[in-house]
Protein backbone atom coordinates (compact mmCIF):
# COMPACT_ATOMS: atom_id res chain seq x y z
CA UNK A 1 0.00 0.00 0.00
CA UNK A 2 1.29 3.46 -0.79
CA UNK A 3 1.08 6.51 1.41
CA UNK A 4 2.00 10.12 0.81
CA UNK A 5 4.08 11.99 3.38
CA UNK A 6 4.09 15.80 3.37
CA UNK A 7 6.35 17.83 5.66
CA UNK A 8 4.43 21.03 6.41
CA UNK A 9 4.74 24.17 8.50
CA UNK A 10 2.67 24.00 11.68
CA UNK A 11 0.26 26.82 10.92
CA UNK A 12 -3.48 27.42 10.66
CA UNK A 13 -4.88 26.47 7.25
CA UNK A 14 -2.26 23.94 6.15
CA UNK A 15 -4.74 21.03 6.27
CA UNK A 16 -7.20 23.15 4.28
CA UNK A 17 -4.48 23.95 1.71
CA UNK A 18 -3.56 20.28 1.26
CA UNK A 19 -7.13 19.01 1.07
CA UNK A 20 -8.15 21.83 -1.28
CA UNK A 21 -5.26 21.07 -3.67
CA UNK A 22 -6.29 17.42 -3.75
CA UNK A 23 -10.00 18.16 -4.09
CA UNK A 24 -9.36 20.54 -7.00
CA UNK A 25 -7.43 17.74 -8.74
CA UNK A 26 -10.29 15.27 -8.21
CA UNK A 27 -8.38 13.20 -5.65
CA UNK A 28 -10.33 11.57 -2.85
CA UNK A 29 -8.59 11.36 0.54
CA UNK A 30 -9.12 7.89 1.99
CA UNK A 31 -7.09 8.40 5.19
CA UNK A 32 -5.34 11.43 6.67
CA UNK A 33 -3.18 11.92 9.75
CA UNK A 34 -1.84 15.37 10.62
CA UNK A 35 0.63 16.02 13.42
CA UNK A 36 2.28 19.26 14.44
CA UNK A 37 5.07 20.11 16.85
CA UNK A 38 6.29 23.66 17.47
CA UNK A 39 7.04 25.05 13.98
CA UNK A 40 6.81 21.91 11.84
CA UNK A 41 4.40 19.11 11.15
CA UNK A 42 3.69 16.19 8.88
CA UNK A 43 0.61 15.03 7.03
CA UNK A 44 0.30 11.40 5.99
CA UNK A 45 -2.31 10.51 3.37
CA UNK A 46 -3.78 7.58 1.58
CA UNK A 47 -5.64 8.60 -1.53
CA UNK A 48 -7.42 7.03 -4.49
CA UNK A 49 -5.07 8.43 -7.20
CA UNK A 50 -1.45 8.69 -6.02
CA UNK A 51 0.20 10.05 -9.15
CA UNK A 52 -2.44 12.76 -9.57
CA UNK A 53 -2.17 13.61 -5.87
CA UNK A 54 1.61 13.93 -5.97
CA UNK A 55 1.46 16.27 -8.98
CA UNK A 56 -1.29 18.39 -7.42
CA UNK A 57 0.61 18.72 -4.14
CA UNK A 58 3.86 19.62 -5.90
CA UNK A 59 2.04 22.23 -8.01
CA UNK A 60 0.63 23.67 -4.76
CA UNK A 61 4.18 24.03 -3.41
CA UNK A 62 4.32 20.99 -1.11
CA UNK A 63 7.32 18.63 -1.03
CA UNK A 64 5.25 15.44 -0.98
CA UNK A 65 6.81 12.00 -1.26
CA UNK A 66 5.23 8.62 -1.77
CA UNK A 67 6.37 5.55 0.11
CA UNK A 68 5.27 1.95 0.42
CA UNK A 69 3.69 0.90 3.67
CA UNK A 70 3.36 -2.66 4.88
CA UNK A 71 -0.15 -3.59 5.98
CA UNK A 72 -0.25 -5.96 8.94
CA UNK A 73 -3.16 -7.90 10.39
CA UNK A 74 -2.66 -8.31 14.14
CA UNK A 75 -4.82 -9.89 16.80
CA UNK A 76 -6.81 -7.16 18.52
CA UNK A 77 -5.42 -7.88 21.97
CA UNK A 78 -3.01 -6.20 24.38
CA UNK A 79 0.63 -6.72 23.45
CA UNK A 80 0.20 -7.69 19.76
CA UNK A 81 1.81 -4.51 18.49
CA UNK A 82 4.61 -4.75 21.07
CA UNK A 83 5.55 -8.21 19.77
CA UNK A 84 5.97 -6.85 16.22
CA UNK A 85 7.90 -3.81 17.45
CA UNK A 86 10.27 -6.06 19.45
CA UNK A 87 10.93 -8.22 16.38
CA UNK A 88 11.99 -5.13 14.46
CA UNK A 89 14.05 -3.86 17.39
CA UNK A 90 15.90 -7.18 17.59
CA UNK A 91 16.95 -6.66 13.95
CA UNK A 92 17.90 -3.00 14.64
CA UNK A 93 15.18 -1.82 12.26
CA UNK A 94 13.72 1.59 13.04
CA UNK A 95 9.98 2.21 12.63
CA UNK A 96 9.57 5.47 10.70
CA UNK A 97 5.79 5.45 10.57
CA UNK A 98 3.12 3.30 12.18
CA UNK A 99 -0.64 3.74 12.14
CA UNK A 100 -3.44 1.68 13.55
CA UNK A 101 -5.66 1.89 10.51
CA UNK A 102 -8.76 -0.13 11.29
CA UNK A 103 -10.25 -2.47 13.87
CA UNK A 104 -11.94 -5.54 12.37
CA UNK A 105 -13.46 -7.47 15.24
CA UNK A 106 -10.75 -9.75 16.59
CA UNK A 107 -8.12 -8.21 14.29
CA UNK A 108 -6.54 -4.80 13.77
CA UNK A 109 -4.98 -3.52 10.54
CA UNK A 110 -1.72 -1.60 11.03
CA UNK A 111 0.34 0.25 8.42
CA UNK A 112 4.10 0.29 8.91
CA UNK A 113 7.06 2.00 7.24
CA UNK A 114 10.56 1.08 8.42
CA UNK A 115 14.00 2.40 7.61
CA UNK A 116 14.86 -0.98 6.03
CA UNK A 117 11.50 -1.87 4.54
CA UNK A 118 12.41 -5.09 2.71
CA UNK A 119 14.06 -6.55 5.81
CA UNK A 120 11.04 -5.51 7.87
CA UNK A 121 8.78 -7.23 5.33
CA UNK A 122 10.62 -10.51 5.92
CA UNK A 123 10.46 -10.17 9.70
CA UNK A 124 6.69 -9.55 9.77
CA UNK A 125 5.82 -11.80 6.81
CA UNK A 126 3.45 -13.91 8.96
CA UNK A 127 1.30 -10.81 9.62
CA UNK A 128 1.27 -9.24 6.14
CA UNK A 129 -1.98 -8.58 4.33
CA UNK A 130 -1.80 -9.16 0.58
CA UNK A 131 -3.34 -6.21 -1.28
Amino acid sequence: MKQIVIPVPNRPGVVADVSEALGSAGVNIEEMDAEGAVDNGVIILMVDHYDVALRALQEAGFQAISEDALVLKLLNEPGSLAKIARRLEAASINIRSLRIAKHLGEYTLVTLVADRQEEAREIVRDCLVAL
